[in-house]
Formats: structure tokens, C-alpha cells, sequence
């Protein structure tokens, strides 16, 4: 190719360089299991499924062998969807175990299989009715929407029971010996209103879940849709399926005539079982009576239980989701600033070497190490600022001794006690809490902002050695590097234009020097056969610059000057330190300590961090502010706790219009906020944390303490319509109604034990969840069934025209 003809002189490109196929700088690699490997990380779009992203590569593989030249095997060496798979199966065991106790305790409880049966069928066709709406509005069936799915199986036959309770006591009037048919009507009709309101309580209550802000509401939304859809087809069986197929299995009175026929096995079994709850009956009836003598005692005794109960919730750790075991640990290494990349490659090595040490072969599946970076669009995708950082992603099999947070712990100690010019930080969070945390790898970032860089820089050094002194802070560090090396060269403007050259003229062939033309001019060839792109540029041989000098002899040309001038001769050089990355938030420049947590809560380290800060001396003009998981978990809370107030409000208008009374919703309402002393107590015992699961507990259990007390109050109203006094009414009520009450309460309460203990690996995420959800159901039924009694026999007054009621 010629360059340049003159006066029938012709130059050519191989008169002054050679043509090679060749690659452009290195500046990054990628280490698999000790070896460099070319590594493609796939991410999937926002709204796509997981797994079908991960089964749709791996479908591909064999297409790409095809393709790709001989000796190359693509292969998926790190998949993060075996976390995603494994939470799937253990909700779906822990669903399952979870409606067989409930089946097994309807059995025990109404002593006939047709019932049970009746009863149990609701659970399948309520959640394939949810699977039917979900897919139809574009959900997906995922971890969370499976764990609503569970979450929702007591409530899912509560209706059922309510009205199976209900018709079989109808059936059991042996005065008016009602058929099936009438027995399964009056049944169905008399608890129509309690069964809608407890549906449209339970389902209002999780408004505040659906519009949560932030990535909360991508993930916690669809939650919310499998319970409310699901709460839908329930409410609709309950009062179709259930009273039809009473009316056809079950029997009324007057099929056997005087009542005397020969008991099944089932029934001479359940006997027992039936004295016994009658029993309990009359024991609770006594109790009741007793407390309504003693209103005010009992009133303070549990007003003084609740607020004993609120001193435990400081004592709560906070945190902003679950800590589970992902399987997988993310390690990032900062060398010193401005190492090459193939110091950091020796580095990274020993490292790799100090994790095999500590970790034992049986649970060490892959090791992948990314260091330096490369100056494009991928670069977006990894927290390294250049050849000094790696990210070392390490995947645990499947059967491990230890979970991924004790083998963290295990190598923060070793990696820092051998490396100690290394920083190391931890993540173990798993995809939930990178999704909710924007992909940050810490908990806990404080901002720095301001434009005042020295004042800055100086309080982020101060605010790092506070943190460090905060226990339960691991990993501290400044994210932002200050002291990347550089030379500065200083051109001399006059001399350079007296040469006919510019700056650009001059920083051009530098650049060309140590790296590659490509930098500034971007010019490609297609090869028409393979169709291969090539960037094609210029640069020197890598050894033809090995010092400062051999930089300042490099010749500076241009096409407006007709001589090569030395650099030298127009600049000179400077060694300077510049920041490796400037970060900016909301057009403000950022410096950022990060720092993770190890022992402890994230909301206890941050607040610990937050007062050593206050007694800092901010300069003016420079501001401090959490950000990371810390200000999305206030966020959250903050949201929640407004949403619940807002869905209260809804709750108690709906219950009005229902009612068509404004001092019956009153009533059912105030005992709620009480049934927080099951949850903090609960939570406090187990050990378990406050966050975006315990508090959906919180939200859930609201509209279950609120079913169970419209129960009551709406049985009682009709005695009270019927002429009775309001204390026996109330009594009679609860004597009546407890039957209902526990069953539905031993349904849900069953139903979550699998959930609340997290039998399988994967379910750490929902154990806060139903320990929450437990903890407040056990004490609002026990509110429900002693302290509304006594809220409506002050309330409540008798009607002034009594109808006679049947009961």
C-alpha cells in the first residue's frame, strides 16, 4: 500500500512497518479454574424469566460448537439459576407438607372425609386459578410467587372451613331437621358477609406490598397478585363449590330418621376428638365470662404485655432482605494503585491458591477470576477501574459443609492476614439483594458529596477509620482510588506552533506510542471471506518504549509541519497522581466508604457509623448521606409502614359499607395494632432480623386477625338483632364461632410451619416471613377470642327491635 509519492518517489507501507494479524493492548483478562479462559457473561433483560434465560443458553451450546472453530468448547461455568431452582423446590415441598397438614387437621376437626375432602379440593383449584391469572398477566412463576402461593394455603381454606363449619352445625339442629339441601343454603347464606369481608381484608392489606417503590415492587408484586388472585378463586369456591357438594355428599337429619344408625370407623375414632372440643368449648366459655367480669384487669394486662412487647423492636436487627446461602461468594481485590496487569495476575494467583487452601475440594466447584478492565461498554458490568482490580467469583457445590457467609468469614481472615496490601471485600447476598441494592456489592455506602474534592477526600479518610471502629463492620474501604500515577505532559505552546504542531499533534502520537491509534481514529476492514471485523491501527512494538527517555524521543509529526521533532524538544514531563474513577450522583461528585457487615444487622452497623459521623466536622459545602441497602431498607419500611396505615383506612371504609356500621369495624380494627406482641416476640426469640419479609408478615397476619374477629362480631350482631343482651350474645358468639376460629387458625398456622423452619436450601429468604406471620396470628386469635368480646360488650348496645334469630 503506498503512503506517500513525491517527485516519482513512491513510500510504502513495508518501508517503514509490517502488517500483523495481531490483537489490540491487553488490559483485562479472565482466569478460570487457574487457567485464562475467554469468558461471555450472559445477563438477562428486565421481565425475563431466570431460568428460561439459563435453559435457553445451555440449549444453544450445541449450535455454538458448530460454529466456533475446532478446539474451542463453549461451556456454562457459573449458573446462577441453581439458587433460583433450589428456592422453586422447597417452596413447592414446603406448599405441599404445608396443605396436608392442614388436610390432616380438617379431618381431625370435623371427623368425615367427604367434608375434608370438600375442603381440601378448594387448595389445587384455587392455585391453578392463580397459575391461570398470573400467566395471563404476564407473571412468571418464580420464588415469589410461589412463596405467596404457600403463604396463602391456610387462608385459601379458611373460607371453605367457615362455610363446612357452618352447614354442618346447620345440619346438626336436630329440632328442625334441615335436609342437605337447606342445611348447605342456610349455611352458605348465614356467613356470606364474614367470608367477603375477611377476603377483601386480607387482599386490601397487601396494597401497600404491590405499589412498594423501587425494585421492591418488581419482586414483591407479583407476591401480592398469587395471594390476591388466589383469595379470589377461594372466595368464589367457597360460596359455589362448597355449598353444591354439601348439598349432594353430605347428609341432613331427616335421611335417617330418629338420628340412631350404626357410626362409621371414622366417627367412633373421632369420638374423642369431638368430646374433647366440646369440652374446650365449654372450658373457653367459662373463660370468657370470667374475663367479662374482670374487663379492666384483663384490658391493662394486655395493654401492659403490648407495650412491653414494642421495647424488644429496637433490640430487632434490621436488614433490608434475608440472609440466605446462595452458594456463591464474590471477592473483590484492589491491588496497589496503578499495578500492571500482570503484577495483579500474580497477585490473584496466590489468592486463588489461599481459597483452594481454606475451602476443601468436596465444596469448591469453580473459581473465575476477572481482573483489569476493558475499555468498552463492558466495562459497565464490572466494579473494576483498571488493572489493579479483580473480582473473584467462587462457586460452592451443592452439598457443602458450610454456607457461603462462614466460608466468607474463614477467608477474610486468611486473604487479609496474608495479603496485607491487598484490600478484599465480601459479598454473599446472592441475586434478591443485588436486585434490591441496584447491584452494589455492599450494604452500607456513605456518600461524600460536594464540589470541595480536598475537604472531601480528607473526611472520607476520617469517616473510614470511624467505621472500622464500629463492630460488625467488615471490608471498609474508600471505593474511589486518589492516587493513580500518571505523567503529565506539559507542552510547550509557543515552541510547538512555531514547529507547526499543535497539543492534539503532540498527545496523538503519544497516545499511538503506548498504545494504539485505534484510541482516536477508529478504522476497520471487513475480511471479505471470513467476514471478520479488524480494527486496524497503528502503534509501536510493546519493547520499543521501556523508559522515560525512550518516551521522550518518540517523533512528534504532523501534516502541517514538513519536519519530525523529538518530544522533547516541545514538552516536558511531570509525575502526577490523578483519582483511577470520578463518580457523580445527581450532577454532584461522590466519594463513597463502603463497607460490609459480619456478625451483626445492617441497620445496627449503619446507625452505629451514622453517630460517629454526627461527631465529625463536616466542612461547608459538603454533604454526608447513606446510601446503598441501608436507604432502600429505610425506604421500604417507610413505605410499608404508610401503606399499612393507608390499607387500615381502606379496611375499616370497606368494613363499614359491609356492616353498614361504623363502631363494628371500630372494634374488629383496634385489636390489630395489639397483634404486633406475637410478631416482636416471636421475632426476637428466634433470632430472626426486621426486613421486607418479617414485615409483610407484619401486613399479611393483619388481614387474618381481621377474618377471624369479623367471625365473631357478625355472629354476635345477629344474636343482638335476635333480642339477646349483649354480654350473652357476645358469648354465645364466641362459644359458637370458636369451633370456625380454631380451625382456620390451625389451618394457617400448619400450613406455615414448613415455611417459618425452611426445611430445604433456598428457603432462608421466607423463614422471617412466616415466623412473622405465626407470631401475629397466635396472638391476634388469642385477642380475638378474649379482648373483642370485651371491646364490644362496652361498645355495643342492645337493638332496639329484636328479630327472633334461629342459632
Amino acid at each position: 500500500m503506498p503512503l506517500k509519492t513525491a517527485s516519482g518517489n513512491a513510500s510504502f507501507l513495508h518501508d517503514v512497518g509490517f502488517v500483523e494479524d495481531a490483537a489490540r493492548n491487553q488490559t483485562g483478562t479472565v482466569r478460570i479454574n487457574g487457567r485464562r479462559q475467554v469468558y461471555v457473561p450472559v445477563y438477562r433483560q428486565q421481565g425475563a424469566s431466570t431460568l428460561s434465560v439459563v435453559d435457553g443458553v445451555k440449549n444453544s451450546i450445541p449450535t455454538m460448537v458448530e460454529r466456533v472453530p475446532e478446539g474451542v468448547q463453549p461451556e456454562v461455568v457459573m449458573d446462577q439459576s441453581v439458587y433460583v431452582r433450589g428456592a422453586i423446590d422447597s417452596l413447592l415441598h414446603e406448599g405441599v407438607l404445608g396443605a396436608v397438614l392442614a388436610s390432616l387437621m380438617i379431618l381431625v376437626f370435623l371427623g368425615s372425609v367427604r367434608t375434608t375432602i370438600i375442603a381440601v379440593t378448594c387448595i389445587p383449584l384455587s392455585i391453578l386459578a392463580a397459575v391461570g391469572c398470573l400467566l395471563v398477566t404476564g407473571n412468571t412463576i418464580n420464588a415469589m410467587t410461589l412463596g405467596g402461593l404457600a403463604l396463602a394455603i391456610g387462608p385459601l381454606v379458611d373460607n371453605a372451613i367457615v362455610v363446612l363449619e357452618n352447614t354442618h352445625r346447620h345440619l346438626g339442629m336436630k329440632d328442625l331437621k334441615k335436609t342437605a339441601l337447606q342445611g348447605a343454603f342456610d349455611g352458605a347464606g348465614e356467613v356470606a358477609l364474614p367470608v367477603l369481608v375477611a377476603t377483601c381484608t386480607t387482599i386490601i392489606v397487601l396494597v401497600p406490598i404491590a405499589f412498594s417503590p423501587g425494585m421492591g415492587k418488581f419482586l414483591f408484586r407479583p407476591l401480592a397478585l398469587s395471594v390476591t388472585f388466589a383469595m379470589l378463586a377461594s372466595y368464589g369456591l367457597s360460596l359455589t363449590l362448597v355449598p353444591s357438594w354439601c348439598a349432594t355428599w353430605l347428609k341432613g337429619h331427616d335421611h335417617h330418621g330418629d338420628g340412631q344408625r350404626k357410626k362409621s370407623l371414622i366417627e367412633k375414632l373421632h369420638a374423642p376428638v369431638d368430646f374433647t372440643l366440646g369440652l374446650v368449648v365449654r372450658i373457653y366459655e367459662r373463660m370468657l365470662r370470667f374475663v367479662l367480669r374482670h374487663r379492666w384487669k384483663v384490658t391493662i394486662a394486655v395493654l401492659a404485655l403490648f407495650g412491653l412487647s414494642l421495647t424488644l423492636a429496637p433490640r430487632l436487627g434490621q436488614e433490608l432482605f434475608p440472609e440466605v446461602d446462595a452458594g456463591q461468594l464474590v471477592i473483590t481485590v484492589r491491588g496497589p494503585t496503578g499495578s500492571r496487569l500482570e503484577a495483579s495476575e500474580v497477585v490473584i494467583v496466590q489468592v486463588e491458591d489461599a481459597i483452594k487452601e481454606t475451602i476443601p475440594p468436596g465444596d469448591l466447584n469453580m473459581i473465575i477470576s476477572e481482573l483489569g478492565l476493558v475499555p468498552d461498554w463492558s466495562a459497565a458490568y464490572t466494579p473494576n477501574t483498571g488493572p489493579q482490580d479483580a473480582v473473584l467469583k467462587v462457586q460452592l457445590t451443592e452439598h457443602r459443609q458450610h454456607t457461603a457467609q462462614e466460608y466468607a468469614q474463614q477467608l477474610r481472615q486468611v486473604l487479609n492476614a496474608k495479603f496485607p496490601g491487598v484490600e478484599f471485600a465480601f459479598n454473599t447476598g446472592g441475586l434478591v439483594s443485588a436486585a434490591l441494592n441496584y447491584g452494589a456489592l455492599s450494604p452500607i455506602n456513605i456518600q461524600i458529596a460536594g464540589k470541595k474534592t480536598t475537604e472531601g477526600r480528607k473526611l472520607a479518610r476520617e469517616i473510614l477509620q470511624a467505621a472500622r471502629e464500629v463492630p460488625g463492620a467488615a471490608d471498609v474501604r474508600i471505593l474511589q482510588r486518589f492516587d493513580y500515577p500518571q505523567l503529565f505532559i506539559e507542552v510547550d505552546r509557543a515552541k510547538a506552533a512555531d514547529l507547526g504542531l499543535s497539543q492534539q499533534d503532540v498527545i496523538r502520537n503519544v497516545v499511538t506510542c503506548l498504545n494504539s491509534s485505534i484510541q482516536f481514529s477508529r478504522n476497520f476492514w471487513i475480511d471479505p471471506v471470513s467476514g471478520n471485523q479488524y480494527w486496524v491501527g497503528v502503534q509501536y512494538r510493546e519493547e520499543a518504549v521501556d523508559s522515560i527517555d525512550d518516551l521522550m524521543n518518540v517523533p512528534i509529526t504532523s501534516k502541517n509541519s514538513e519536519r519530525t521533532v523529538l518530544l522533547r524538544n516541545v514538552a516536558r514531563l511531570h509525575r502526577k497522581s490523578a483519582p483511577a474513577e470520578i463518580m457523580h450522583t445527581n450532577y454532584s461528585p461522590v466519594i463513597e466508604v463502603m463497607a460490609n457487615v459480619s456478625g451483626r444487622d445492617a441497620g445496627g452497623v449503619a446507625a452505629d457509623i451514622e453517630r460517629k459521623i454526627a461527631k465529625l466536622n463536616v466542612p461547608a459545602g459538603v454533604q454526608v448521606r447513606m446510601s446503598g441497602e441501608v436507604q432502600q431498607m429505610r425506604l421500604a419500611f417507610g413505605s410499608m409502614g404508610f401503606g399499612l396505615a393507608m390499607a387500615t383506612v381502606l379496611v375499616y371504609l370497606i368494613m363499614v359499607a359491609l356492616f353498614r356500621s361504623y363502631l363494628d369495624p371500630l372494634i374488629i380494627l383496634i385489636v390489630v395494632p395489639l397483634g404486633l406482641t406475637g410478631v416482636l416476640v416471636t421475632l426476637y426469640y428466634t433470632n430472626t432480623r426486621l426486613n421486607v419479609q418479617s414485615s409483610m408478615g407484619v401486613i399479611f397476619m393483619v388481614g387474618i386477625v381481621v377474618a377471624n374477629s369479623v367471625l365473631l362480631v357478625d355472629f354476635a350482631n345477629r344474636l343482638l338483632r335476635g333480642g339477646m343482651d349483649v354480654h350473652e350474645a357476645i358469648v354465645t358468639a364466641g362459644a359458637l364461632r370458636l369451633r370456625p376460629i380454631m380451625m382456620t387458625f390451625l389451618a394457617t398456622f400448619i400450613s406455615l410451619i414448613p415455611m417459618a423452619i425452611g426445611l430445604g436450601k433456598g428457603s432462608e429468604a421466607n423463614i422471617p416471613l412466616g415466623r412473622a406471620v405465626l407470631g401475629g396470628l397466635l396472638a391476634g386469635t388469642m385477642l380475638t377470642l378474649f379482648v373483642v368480646p370485651i371491646l364490644y360488650s362496652w361498645l355495643r348496645r342492645p337493638e332496639p327491635n329484636p328479630q327472633p334469630v334461629v342459632t
